[in-house]
């Protein structure tokens, strides 16, 4: 387990010391990139070096239970909100995966959600098209970003809007929105 990331230009470790360079040298950049080196403490409190992989250390999720699992999806606009902090301003929306809990018999129609981006007294929806899960399927993430408005800052509120259904309805709605830096 990792307890702390600490960036360093330079590292030298020998058996009598550990070396890095000054801190007036460390890098300036706030986002690492592939391949970049920390200086890692890790649950026996050893100090090591690691390359963090940039895939996946710049990403953020956000998730949603929108109905349990006992309950059936209605069609609905903006059941929960979730408010965007400063830690993930300029971070752009990549994917959206729902799922949910119980077919119900369902026999016809999908169950598509989309998210809505609401910034100040504008909205706009984040997907061109949305998730669309299947009658006879529990999760899918084949949603379509708009990139003309798929960033977010401070105080944003995320919607997610239910517009079609299945017959009869899935019960229990959940979904995860990801979020990575351009």
């Amino acid at each position: 387990m990792i307890k702390y990331l600490i960036p360093v230009l330079t590292i030298l470790v020998t058996p009598y010391q550990l070396w890095a360079a000054p801190q007036s040298s460390y890098p300036t950049k706030t986002t690492p990139v592939a391949g970049d080196k920390f200086l890692v403490v890790d649950s026996q409190d050893s100090w090591r070096t690691k390359n963090i992989l940039f895939s996946s250390f710049n990403k953020r999720e956000i998730g949603w239970v929108l109905y349990n699992a006992s309950t059936a999806t209605t069609v609905a606009d903006g059941l929960q909100a979730a408010v965007i902090p400063a830690t993930m301003t300029g971070m752009n929306l990549v994917d959206l995966t729902c799922t949910v809990a119980n077919l119900n018999s369902a026999t016809s129609g999908n169950t598509t959600v989309v998210v809505r981006r609401l910034r100040g007294a504008t909205a706009v929806d984040m997907t061109s098209t949305g998730v669309t899960v299947a009658y006879n399927g529990y999760t899918a993430s084949d949603e379509v970003v708009n990139t003309s408005n798929d960033d977010i800052v401070t105080g944003d509120a995320l919607y997610l809007d239910v517009n079609t259904i299945t017959s009869p309805a899935h019960k229990g709605l959940s979904c995860t929105a990801v979020f990575q830096l351009p």
